[in-house]
């Protein structure tokens, strides 16, 4: 996959926030170029979901392909965190309507690439009345 370092290889991941700037694929030609010079890249994870923000697939696609077509190989990467009035939410573990989401984004992820990386977004810190529930007698750290 292109020139790159002997001994090992590099990956970028790239938050969505940056990945919707690259539906402009003259801005993501010139960025990637400049990128290119002073470091030898050969893999991108692509966020597929980060605060309630899901791409659009021919954008994924085509920002897929832009990588592809320069011998970069192209992954997923999924942040389970959302935004809600300046905080950051982790998903709920338990709660039906997060654990439907996380499998919406899965898939939708999975069918666009072959790897998915989850960011380090993937924990929970939700204390509410479903999570109480399924921890019973046992301690929050248990």
């Amino acid at each position: 996959m292109g020139e790159g370092y002997r001994n090992f290889g590099v990956a970028i991941y790239c938050q969505i926030r940056d990945v919707q700037r690259m539906r402009d694929l003259n801005w993501l030609e010139s960025s990637f170029n400049l990128l290119k010079k002073y470091l030898k890249f050969n893999k991108v994870y692509l966020e597929t979901y980060r605060d309630e923000i899901f791409p659009e697939r021919e954008d994924m696609a085509k920002i897929k392909r832009f990588f592809e077509s320069s011998e970069v190989k192209a992954s997923a990467g999924i942040a389970f965190v959302a935004s809600e009035m300046g905080y950051s939410r982790t998903f709920c573990h338990s709660n039906p309507k997060d654990l439907e989401k996380a499998r919406r984004i899965i898939e939708f992820s999975a069918e666009l690439f072959d790897e998915i990386i989850l960011d380090d977004w993937y924990f929970t810190n939700c204390r509410c009345e479903l999570c109480a529930e399924a921890k019973g007698d046992r301690s929050w750290t248990e």
